[in-house]
């Protein structure tokens, strides 16, 4: 899947949440969500260096 897909992906899923989910803390969606990727990429840059060191 592109980056744009990516991209649209989680438009149209934060678009779902924000209209479905009633009591909804729009800060801990967010925080969450941003907490996510950057551990998605501090975990991906670790992997990538420690597989450099073999």
């Amino acid at each position: 899947m592109s980056e744009t897909g990516k991209v649209l992906l989680a438009v149209a899923l934060f678009s779902l949440v924000f209209m479905l989910i009633e009591p909804l803390n729009a800060a801990a969606l967010f925080v969450t969500y941003i907490l996510l990727q950057v551990t998605g990429w501090y975990l991906q840059l670790k992997l990538n260096h420690r597989f450099l060191k073999l």
